[in-house]
């Protein structure tokens, strides 16, 4: 007697851990074009407080010598 008494299931293709099956927002900090998007987000936000309002003034020397208020 060689032979084991062993039940093979047959295979679906899907494994344990396979996520297909979950919508994309549950799943979607696995995929790069996510972190890639959120990175370019985050730089949007700091360039925009870091320039306060992105309203940075022009810095002219010219005008600051004659003492005449930039319009």
């Amino acid at each position: 007697m060689t032979h084991t008494k062993h039940a093979h299931l047959p295979s679906t293709g899907r494994h344990k851990n396979d996520d297909s099956n979950l919508p994309y927002w549950k799943r979607a900090h696995h995929d790069w074009r996510f972190w890639i998007a959120l990175s370019l987000m985050l730089i949007a936000m700091f360039v925009y407080i870091a320039t306060g309002d992105l309203a940075i003034q022009p810095n002219d020397q010219n005008h600051m010598k004659m003492g005449q208020p930039t319009p």
